[in-house]
């Protein structure tokens, strides 16, 4: 933002043409995470401690970190928000490895959230299992990974990382031989990369673990907020590649067309059946949401039409939209229902989520 304001002043005061440079705008950001942390760190240590949110210790762990107990944790949230904070003050929004780098980001961070949750709310001193963490956090990781090579192979076929600019190289790429490969093999991975945020079949296989094991309000943070970035990304992936091509000239060129009703199909098709056998909720829930990535591609694969009624991307998000309310709505009826209290080793209470169907039979 601040980046953005330099930029616009830079044709008046010469001066603030120093903020174009990355040396200058990443010692700024340093500066802001590092003032960020020194003015809410104390303040936020004391209300987890006014709040009791403290470190909780294993019983089987070594006797000297029991004096450990009590001290304040969550201190990733203070990280996260120094982190996003000095980032999109100073950093080149446009840019849209930026965002991604973001988007990781804050997935690491929701594990580490999902981990305190399990310890503090649940009363689980082990809290997230170590190999659940890995798993998460690799796969985030992968996603993104793919993702970006794909852009790198896009720059290397078109010579850009600005949409704009890509989505002219490739109209007179499709006007002469056609897509160059290099920039096809792209488009593919980074198709491929969004349909890890997305859970688009064959990239689903991680959501029904995570649905179940993170806490309601996670759950349906991951249902919605990753898929509707997701298929923003992608609808302004195809946007640069234009639904220019076919017999009529309205569609998307053949392989792209080809790898997403392949992702569309599989995840209608998966999803729906897998939900039918499953018996927790947020499971189902999981494969639920598999299937509506499906019903969604379909409208990427329409594309914008003549009018709003007859727009396949206005249709997306009309239906992330509904889709957005009704299982946020779902998780939001899992997260109030609670199966009767049981003691820790410690004593204490903890109270588990109704989350399998048998639990909540008779509710309606």
């Amino acid at each position: 933002m601040l980046y953005w304001l330099a930029k616009q002043l830079t044709p008046h005061f010469s001066g603030f043409n120093v903020f174009s440079y990355l040396t200058v705008r990443a010692i700024f950001a340093v500066v802001t995470g590092l003032g960020l942390a020194l003015l809410l760190g104390p303040w936020m240590i004391e209300k987890l401690r006014f709040g009791r949110v403290g470190q909780v210790v294993r019983d089987d762990g070594p006797k000297t970190h029991f004096s450990k107990a009590g001290t304040p944790t969550m201190g990733g949230m203070l990280i996260l928000i120094a982190i996003f904070a000095s980032t999109l003050l100073w950093a080149d929004l446009s840019n849209r490895f930026v965002w991604v780098v973001l988007a990781v980001t804050f997935t690491f961070g929701l594990v580490g959230f999902w981990d305190d949750y399990l310890k503090l709310a649940k009363k689980n001193p082990k809290g997230l299992i170590a190999r659940y963490k890995y798993s998460w956090q690799s796969l985030f990781g992968l996603g993104a990974a793919i993702f970006l090579y794909g852009f790198t192979l896009i720059y290397g076929g078109t010579g850009s990382v600005h949409l704009t600019e890509i989505r002219a190289i490739i109209a007179n790429q499709l006007a002469g031989e056609g897509l160059n490969p290099i920039t096809l093999a792209g488009l593919m991975l980074a198709i491929v990369g969004i349909g890890f945020k997305i859970a688009a079949v064959p990239m689903h296989y991680y959501t029904a673990d995570v649905y179940q094991g993170a806490a309601s309000p996670v759950s349906a943070m991951l249902a919605f907020v990753p898929k509707t970035a997701g298929f923003l990304a992608l609808i302004l992936l195809c946007s640069a590649v234009g639904w220019d091509s076919g017999p009529s000239g309205d569609a998307l060129p053949s392989t792209v067309r080809l790898l997403l009703w392949v992702m569309a199909v599989m995840s209608m098709t998966l999803g729906n059946v897998l939900a039918l056998l499953q018996t927790s909720m947020k499971r189902m829930l999981a494969y639920s949401s598999i299937a509506h990535s499906g019903y969604m591609l379909v409208g990427v694969i329409a594309g914008p039409g003549d009018t709003f009624t007859e727009s396949g991307l206005s249709a997306v998000l009309f239906y992330l939209l509904s889709y957005g309310v009704m299982s946020t709505g779902a998780f939001a009826v899992i997260a109030s229902l609670e199966r009767a209290p049981q003691r820790t080793q410690s004593g204490e209470l903890t109270y588990d989520e109704a989350d399998s169907i048998e639990a909540i039979r008779g509710l309606a």
